[in-house]
């Protein structure tokens, strides 16, 4: 998802995930963001981290709709 993918495209997809759903998206950013070289992608990996963790704790608890 993240190679070709605008991060606001990026963004409104980590809007649309569970707490777990996220959580494994976050560590997935974090891993990344350790294997990239300083940069504008590692940047953008950057801001990508802090938005889903601003948004971690009101994410939805499970898919299901209510």
């Amino acid at each position: 998802m993240y190679r070709r993918t605008n991060p606001a495209v990026i963004k409104s997809i980590l809007l649309r995930l569970t707490k777990n759903e996220l959580l494994e998206e976050i560590q997935i950013i974090e891993s990344t963001i350790d294997e990239l070289e300083p940069g504008n992608r590692r940047t953008m990996f950057l801001n990508l981290h802090v938005f889903a963790l601003s948004h971690y704790p009101n994410a939805k608890q499970s898919s299901r709709n209510l």
